[in-house]
């Protein structure tokens, strides 16, 4: 994994800001002072407001697949809830990440 996106912060700083994702799996932006990153293997995403990384929780989950960033309070998550058996959405209102009604799309291809 590179270094993250850094204006003038000091690296290390931003070297600790990445430890909670242990690896992200998405990573999204809708300017370069509104970029949002988030975890493979927890329920946690980092944000980037233009000079520093910041961990925001996001609701329980076992995994968020993919962030997309439409505006600064306008930010969807979609992965699996932590039993990993069903989906679950994520939306992040400005504030905080709460979890949608979605239908659960449970192990696609068997019969």
């Amino acid at each position: 994994m590179g270094a993250p996106v850094e204006r003038g912060g000091d690296r290390s700083e931003a070297r600790f800001a990445w430890r909670p994702l242990r690896g992200f799996g998405s990573l999204s932006a809708d300017k370069e002072t509104d970029i949002w990153a988030s975890s493979v293997t927890n329920s946690v995403s980092l944000h980037f407001n233009g000079t520093s990384w910041v961990r925001v929780p996001m609701a329980k989950a076992s995994r968020v697949n993919k962030v997309a960033v439409l505006s600064s309070s306008n930010v969807w998550a979609v992965g699996q809830q932590t039993n990993d058996k069903f989906s679950q959405i994520q939306h992040f209102n400005g504030t905080v990440w709460s979890v949608v009604s979605s239908p659960h799309f449970t192990n696609v291809g068997r019969t």
